[in-house]
């Protein structure tokens, strides 16, 4: 099986030279209430997290999968939110679903502000009689940085259509941000999905706004940006940070010979489909079955496909990239770009970046190879497609590619030996492809938070810091955890404030104990602050230390102490200031 993960994030920053990671978290934050099935993460609009743990509970026959899910918050200083329940908020469970729902496959992406967006399976509540694995159905909800359902959105969330008969989750619906909101408020979600209850699924799309609102045409059953022409079995989705999305659907051509193609589709901001119901081929090979196995969208509208070619044949299986224009017209020819061939159990990424589109994958060796290709697909590290191969020593079971400031791409791996060289890696490249000075030619190790029974499950780059979340995929009883990876400026955000110093409201706001200052520096400094009563007497004086550029979310100590009114908050870093309302309640 294939392991595949992809986030993409490009920056604008500058990137420091020559520093070492850090742990910033010690050996991890722990995350209690049981032991993790699956462990997502997603930023809270600053630099702290927002972890959705499936658990798995005990059952008569051992461990079994868990009905619920919970939603945690951790602050960026390594510790959990105060205000919510210290096992997490359970988001839904078994009174609300059948009692064998089975919840997997899930996708969270933050909202931008502390909430969240989720996409996950459930039983379909109105067919109990039947398995999850017989008949299943998506559900997507928005979350408040609570934890709570969002106003507008349906207790159970937004029901896609059912899928039948032991569907891969990951390859028949997804999600992406869709790109078009301000600093300071929550962006929309576009969702697409194959509808399996059809004979020849088509691939529909629908970007919901924040209060659960449709904005295009269709409603709950959604734009068709595919028609349906033929059985699919995957289904890739990339966001155009604008507002719209591609998509890339694996379909069967010929049954005898279980040859597959892969067709592309666009929606735009409007609802409305340029390319037409067929959309567009991405490569044509007549003597290949063609898949696609990840896709990014850059700032022009440009769509960076990675597939998986494997020969009628029987030759041995190789790995392609392609790029198409904003207008579906394939740039790299008819049959795309051959990465070289591939070997049992590896996985293939792309993703586009400011400098170019990187793809990465494993060879038939085994040996991770890296490669960067311009607009015109030229091979920028190394002289051939293949790229170059990366010098580690302990190989790798599954990656996660990130992109950071000047085209950098950090990777987290794990490997697949035994100790000493087991558990969770990462690692920085630099524009050449070579080795960012400060890391290690091995990987910068998880502060052996991660060994041989921890399974990496996502991670991604957020004000300033890569966090890691592993968890126990096989029950040895080993709780979720996440870390956090610290040098300057790594993956700094594109969205610093225009102000030195930035107050946004306190959440939550009223409150009744426990709040959190949530404020974004311009540039790294040291900040305090004061709240005053109606009378202009300063109650409260917190000194909260030097803090990064970027946006913070913290506990503010003290804050629950503050008897119930009206309060004027103010913080202060250098010369500069800000202010904010906060409402104290019984």
């Amino acid at each position: 099986m294939r392991f595949l993960l992809v986030l993409v994030l490009a920056c604008a920053a500058p990137l420091a030279r020559a520093q070492t990671p850090s742990c910033a978290w010690g050996s991890g934050v722990t995350l209690p209430g049981g032991d993790s099935r699956a462990l997502l993460i997603t930023d809270d609009g600053g630099s702290g997290v927002i972890a959705i743990v499936w658990p798995v509970i005990s059952g008569f026959m051992g461990p079994v999968y868990g009905n619920s899910l919970h939603f945690f918050h951790v602050l960026e200083q390594g510790t959990l939110d105060p205000n919510l329940p210290a096992d997490g908020v359970p988001i839904i469970s078994a009174p609300d679903l059948p009692s064998h729902s089975e919840f997997a496959g899930a996708r969270v992406l933050s909202d931008g502000v502390g909430g969240a967006y989720l996409l996950f399976r459930a039983c379909n509540s109105t067919m109990a009689h039947m398995r999850c694995y017989e008949v299943l159905q998506m559900r997507l909800l928005h979350l408040t940085a609570q934890g709570t359902i969002a106003p507008g959105w349906p207790a159970l969330g937004v029901l896609l259509p059912p899928i039948y008969g032991f569907p891969d989750v990951h390859a028949v619906a997804d999600i992406v941000p869709d790109g078009d909101a301000p600093v300071g408020t929550p962006h929309g979600v576009i969702a697409a999905w194959l509808d399996e209850s059809l004979q020849f699924p088509p691939v529909s799309a629908q970007r919901f706004a924040p209060d659960g609102g449709t904005l295009w045409p269709g409603g709950l059953a959604g734009v068709e940006v595919l028609a349906g022409q033929a059985t699919r079995y995957s289904l890739c989705v990339a966001g155009d940070h604008a507002g719209g999305a591609s998509v890339v659907a694996t379909q069967l051509v010929s049954g005898s010979t279980r040859q597959l193609e892969t067709r592309a589709g666009r929606v735009l901001a409007d609802g409305s489909v340029p390319w037409g119901a067929a959309g567009k081929p991405v490569v044509t090979q007549p003597t290949y079955s063609v898949s696609a196995q990840a896709l990014t969208m850059d700032d022009q509208g440009r769509s960076f496909v990675t597939l998986d070619l494997t020969s009628i044949a029987y030759n041995p299986e190789r790995f392609a990239t392609q790029l198409l224009n904003a207008q579906g017209a394939r740039a790299w020819g008819l049959f795309g770009i051959e990465l070289g061939s591939i070997g049992y159990n590896t996985s293939a990424s792309g993703l586009a970046t400011p400098a170019g589109f990187v793809s990465l994958h494993t060879d038939a060796a085994g040996s991770p190879r890296y490669q960067q290709q311009d607009e015109y697909g030229s091979a920028i590290w190394g002289d051939t497609s293949d790229g170059i191969p990366a010098d580690w020593t302990t190989p790798p079971s599954g990656q996660l590619p990130l992109t950071t400031a000047e085209g950098h791409v950090v990777t987290v791996w794990q490997s697949r030996e035994g100790p000493p060289n087991s558990g969770i890696r990462a690692l920085e490249l630099d524009e050449d492809g070579g080795i960012v000075p400060g890391w290690p030619a091995t990987g910068v190790a998880m502060c052996d938070a991660a060994p041989a029974s921890h399974n990496l499950s996502d991670a991604m780059i957020s004000g300033g810091n890569l966090f890691v979340a592993f968890g126990s995929a096989e029950y040895s009883g080993v709780l979720p955890a996440i870390q956090r990876l610290s040098r300057a400026v790594l993956g700094a955000r594109a969205d610093l404030p225009a102000r030195p110093i930035e107050l946004s409201t306190p959440a939550p706001n009223p409150a009744r104990g426990a709040w959190l200052a949530r404020l974004a520096l311009r540039e790294a400094g040291s900040v305090s602050l004061e709240a005053f009563d109606v009378a202009g007497r300063r109650v409260l004086a917190v000194d909260l230390g030097v803090l990064p550029a970027g946006r913070h979310a913290l506990a503010v100590p003290g804050g629950a102490e503050l008897a119930p009114g009206v309060y004027r908050l103010r913080a202060r870093s250098g010369n500069a200031s800000a202010e904010r309302m906060l409402v104290k309640v019984r």
